[in-house]
Order: C-alpha cells, then sequence, then structure tokens
C-alpha cells in the first residue's frame, strides 16, 4: 500500500538492460531519461534479469554501467533516496535467452557490492 501522500510514478519499459552494449540499454532509453528529470524523492532501481541474456552479457560493462545508472539517479537534482533491488529468479534456464545462473547467483552476489560503490547504505 502507498502512503497516501506519496504519488508513485513509473518511468520504465520493460526489456531493458544496465550494460551499455546491449540490444536496448536503458541509458538510451526514453523512460529513463525522463525519470532523471523528475523531482522525486525515492528510485527504485530493479534491473539486471535482461543483462543475463548471452549477448547481452559482459561482467565488467555490467558492473560499470550499473553503478553510473545508480550514480545518475542518486545525483538528480531532488536528492532521492535510491533503493536497488535483486531481479526476481529466473527457474527454468533459457526462459527468456535468460541464464539462470547470472540472474539467480552472480547478479545478487554483485548488487551488494554495486550498491555500496555507488554510496549507497545498507538496510
Amino acid at each position: 500500500m502507498v502512503h497516501p501522500t506519496f504519488d508513485v510514478v513509473q518511468n520504465s519499459a520493460g526489456f531493458r538492460c544496465v550494460n551499455h552494449e546491449c540490444f536496448r540499454p536503458c541509458f538510451k532509453d526514453s523512460y529513463c531519461q525522463e525519470a532523471l528529470t523528475k523531482n522525486v524523492s525515492a528510485v527504485t532501481i530493479f534491473m539486471g534479469t535482461n543483462d543475463c541474456k548471452g549477448p547481452n552479457w559482459n561482467l565488467e560493462n555490467f558492473k560499470k554501467d550499473y553503478v553510473e545508472l545508480c550514480k545518475s539517479f542518486r545525483n538528480m537534482k531532488s536528492k532521492p533516496d535510491v533503493f536497488v533491488i535483486n531481479p526476481p529468479p529466473v527457474y527454468k534456464d533459457g526462459f527468456g535467452a535468460v541464464n539462470t545462473t547470472l540472474t539467480n547467483k552472480v547478479i545478487p552476489s554483485l548488487i551488494p557490492g554495486l550498491a555500496k560503490e555507488c554510496g549507497l547504505s545498507e538496510g
């Protein structure tokens, strides 16, 4: 339930990646660019699954671009609280071309360190 004094704005589109080199990188997406202009108090980053598809996966690019994305929201004019969320588990390898080991183990192990590198506190 959303607190009655909050407005929730969804500025996202599906099938986007953190990795700048992937098929549909978030940083080129108009929704993402628009989200960076909003006067918001909180941002959630819920990404990573589409980066785990074979041609999209690049560990070094993912780490670098995830921190860059996180910092771009953290440094918005409104200085929002930024929350990072692990992608949901995928139960069948190859479902939507997603690698379950990357989605279920690698990405969740990376996100806490990347959040810390972005300047986010644990909790």
